[in-house]
């Protein structure tokens, strides 16, 4: 049997590998996946621009594809037309024509619009009309109006913005194909939104971790909580950094802070954490800087609450300031590294690499020769396996217990784990993930305002998920009372977010069976999708009645509706395409979907008499 001081060089050697493996993982990622229309899906077609462009005052030049078009240099003109373009195989179809939807990808750039020479009229994106709301990345649709020539005039309303952001609108064009569209948007940034989500769980990991530790009073608990805090804030911002992020966090400006405002924690955990490895002179000057940099933090969000500043200009001082507190804590790991033991050493060449990736990345940033905290990134997630080996190896060691007791530890450990990440995959495919931030934010605000409401809430919300989780599993249908019972848990929350929406019930029949979670995506779809594009108001209606020969359950909304023969194919969406399978399998059912622009949209359940009755009497 091997002793117990084997494992550390084993672990290290596997530590290695895996290492090896995630850089050429992200070497990968960062280069061959593409973030253009040419790897989105085929059921719509991808645009190109034809024309020419200016910078600032410069001279007009033929735009050239792939052409890095810098856009902090002054406005930016493109005057020209859209061409359609099939995404698979690169053949122009044709000009894009009056009533084609195109879809445009802006990151943090405003963008005014004119077609034939006419007056210049904005965009949502960035302008001062609508201040901070729509700072950061969105897709806006922009319905073609068949003008021979169309000019985009592009300005930067930052004090140093996105220098890329001309030439990410250029990479995404593409004509909009509905929810096709969005998932496959979406799937752009599946790397980033599955990397962070399995880091917040592993956060919560290793914070439970860390509570534990602190109950027990075991040493470097400090440092525990530091680790976990900035793997956490690091999973944020890899969630918000992901590609399509207002397509499940639709408030742009919360993605904006969510994304910047993680980023600053985590350099300010990963600050503090370093600080505490220090000594003697160096660990106080290390805690006087890393108090520094938390009052700027702290400064700079609140800033932008309390005046005019835009929480996205507070990065350009937030980057300035970190990158000095960079420099200094490189200085300090360097003296330490000559003084320090072996393991001291390894410690700080470990620390010194997302000091040194930081400035980097700002640096780069700032020449414009990359963009997103590239080297950061790839830096953090070697760093991550490290630390991961680092807990493994050396907090174990502090517990006074046989080895067989922490080997059993560790087992519980990885089966919990196992079953954590199973039962929230599960859940993730039930609930959409932007719902539940929504509602724990609403819920986070009532709390301070009005502390009742927000206890009916919380009551809701348990309730509604109950409903989730109890129905996940269920093969037989249930009482359509019961279904209702979900429906109504889910619109009392929905409407303390929007309490100018009206829910009405004619329900004239209620003891059929239908299958389980089949009515409430359809009142959601009817809300998100229908009243949600109204500037307010809207009203959802949930229908029951018989015939004959069937049961009927309508939704019916007066939302934005949508045109059913352009762009839009009901038997691809995901959650439509589920109740359909489910109604007809279980009760030989029929789900149709009727809508027109402007006049709303009816979703209607028709279940025979016959396979209720049957399934009834089955029971």
């Amino acid at each position: 049997m091997k002793s117990i001081r084997e494992y550390p060089k084993k672990n290290i050697f596997i530590g290695i590998c895996i290492a090896l493996l995630v850089v050429v993982l992200s070497i990968f990622v960062y280069t061959g996946r593409s973030f253009g229309t040419q790897a989105m899906n085929a059921m719509y077609l991808s645009a190109r621009f034809e024309g020419q462009y200016k910078v600032a005052d410069g001279e007009w030049q033929t735009y050239v594809k792939g052409k890095h078009i810098p856009a902090t240099r002054g406005d930016v003109l493109l005057k020209g037309n859209f061409q359609l373009v099939v995404p698979s195989d690169g053949e122009v179809v044709g000009t894009a024509s009056e009533g084609v939807i195109l879809a445009f990808y802006f990151n943090h750039i405003g963008c005014e619009i004119s077609e034939n020479g006419v007056d210049f009229r904005p965009f949502d994106a960035e302008i001062d009309a609508v201040d901070e709301d729509m700072c950061g990345e969105m897709y806006i649709g922009y319905m073609c109006e068949g003008s021979e020539e169309i000019t985009l005039r592009f300005t930067n309303p930052h004090k140093f913005g996105n220098p890329y952001a001309v030439d990410e609108f250029l990479n995404n064009l593409s004509t909009y194909g509905g929810t096709s569209f969005e998932r496959d948007v979406l799937n752009m940034g599946g790397f980033h939104r599955i990397l962070g989500t399995a880091l917040i769980l592993f956060s919560f990991m290793v914070l439970g971790t860390a509570l534990f530790a602190m109950l027990i009073h075991i040493r470097s608990n400090a440092n525990l909580w530091l680790i976990g805090l900035s793997i956490f804030f690091a999973g944020i911002y890899f969630v918000f950094k992901a590609h399509g992020v207002m397509f499940f966090s639709e408030i742009i400006k919360f993605n904006t802070r969510m994304l910047t405002g993680s980023m600053m924690l985590y350099m300010l955990g990963l600050t503090a954490f370093i600080a505490f490895q220090l000594k003697g002179n160096s660990k106080k000057i290390g805690i006087g800087v890393t108090a520094l940099i938390f009052l700027s933090v702290a400064t700079f969000m609140i800033a932008p609450s309390v005046s005019a500043v835009r929480f996205f200009d507070t990065m350009l001082g937030w980057a300035i300031l970190q990158s000095a507190v960079c420099v200094v804590m490189t200085v300090l790991l360097v003296i330490r590294f000559v003084n320090g033991t072996r393991n001291e050493k390894t410690l700080c060449i470990l620390g010194l690499f997302p000091m040194l990736a930081f400035v980097t990345d700002t640096v780069c940033t700032g020449l414009g020769i990359w963009q997103g905290g590239a080297a950061s990134e790839i830096v953090f997630i070697l760093l991550f396996v490290a630390a991961l080996i680092l807990v493994l190896n050396i907090f174990p060691k502090n517990l006074n217990a046989a080895r067989r007791a922490r080997e059993l530890e560790a087992e519980k450990v990885i089966l919990k784990a196992e079953l954590t990440e199973s039962r929230i995959a599960t859940l993730i495919s039930q609930i959409q993930p932007h719902f539940i931030y929504n509602t724990l934010g609403t819920i986070e605000q009532l709390c301070l305002t009005e502390p009742e409401a927000a206890s009916k809430l919380v009551r809701n919300f348990s309730l509604y998920l109950r409903g989730n989780f109890s129905e996940l599993d269920n093969v037989k249908p249930i009482r359509f009372s019961q279904e209702m019972n979900h429906v109504k848990h889910y619109t009392d929350i929905e409407q303390v977010r929007f309490p100018d929406m009206t829910i009405q019930y004619d329900l004239r029949s209620v003891e059929f069976l239908l299958p389980a979670l089949s009515v409430q995506p359809l009142v959601e779809n009817a809300i998100k999708h229908g009243l949600m594009g109204l500037e307010e108001g809207g009203i959802v209606t949930i229908s029951a009645y018989e015939t004959d020969s069937h049961y009927v359950v309508e939704v019916t909304d007066d939302g934005v509706g949508f045109d059913m023969t352009v762009g839009y194919d009901t038997s691809k969406h995901v959650g439509i395409k589920n109740i359909r399978a489910r109604i007809e399998a279980m009760c030989g059912g029929t789900l149709t979907i009727e809508s027109k622009p402007g006049c709303g949209t009816k979703a209607t359940l028709n279940i025979p008499k016959e396979a209720t009755e049957n399934d009834s009497d089955n029971g």
